[in-house]
């Protein structure tokens, strides 16, 4: 079952302009792709039903809501 089928795909460049003119619930999504990247985890950002952000590893072992 892929974790992934209810949510839209955020861009990681989208996702930095969106941290640096808008706020915190996307400085903390990107925060958190950073650390995952540096220990080797990949990882991408979505949009959920909400208009939140989930950050899920590419193994969905990792799932966490920014909103």
């Amino acid at each position: 079952m892929n974790a992934v089928n209810d949510l839209e795909l955020i861009f990681p460049q989208d996702l930095k302009m969106w941290a640096k003119s808008i706020g915190r619930k996307f400085s903390e999504a990107r925060d958190k792709l950073k650390a995952l990247s540096s220990e080797g985890v990949a990882a991408s950002a979505y949009w959920d039903s909400d208009q939140n952000i989930v950050v899920v590893s590419e193994d969905n072992s990792i799932k966490e809501t920014y909103g």
